[in-house]
Formats: C-alpha cells, structure tokens, sequence
C-alpha cells in the first residue's frame, strides 16, 4: 500500500511548511511505518498523534526521502 500526497489543506500545517508536497508518497509518521497499514489506522495514527509530528516522505518526482518535522506550535 502506498499513501501518496493528494491534496493539501492551505490553512494546515504542511501546507504553510513548504517540504511536504502534492505527489509525495508518506513512508513513516513518528516512525511508525505505514505502508503495511490499512488507510483507517493510518488516519487513526494521524488524529492520535501528539506533536511535533514527524512525516518521512518519498518526492517521488526525484527518488530522495526526507524525514520533515511539523510542529503546529511554530
């Protein structure tokens, strides 16, 4: 399974931040690896979550990974 980027809210977060991007494909949220996860858990894992919050994403168009930090505090 891969969760790739679709859409992202302006308002939120990793829009304003600028790394996560329209395309990515999410690898890890705080480490927890998401690619075996059911699309449910993985929205249950995000709305648990406390921050910051730690994405590891794939830009797909380059083939690199990135771990990005989002901290809602900033």
């Amino acid at each position: 399974n891969r969760l790739i980027v679709r859409g992202l809210n302006p308002k939120g977060i990793a829009y304003q931040d600028g790394r996560m991007q329209v395309g990515d494909e999410i690898i890890s949220v705080n480490g927890f690896r998401v690619n075996s996860m059911k699309y449910e858990e993985i929205m249950q894992l995000l709305h648990e979550t406390t921050e910051p919050v730690e994405f590891e994403v794939t830009k797909l168009e380059h083939n690199t990974t990135t771990t990005n930090t989002t901290n809602s505090s900033n």
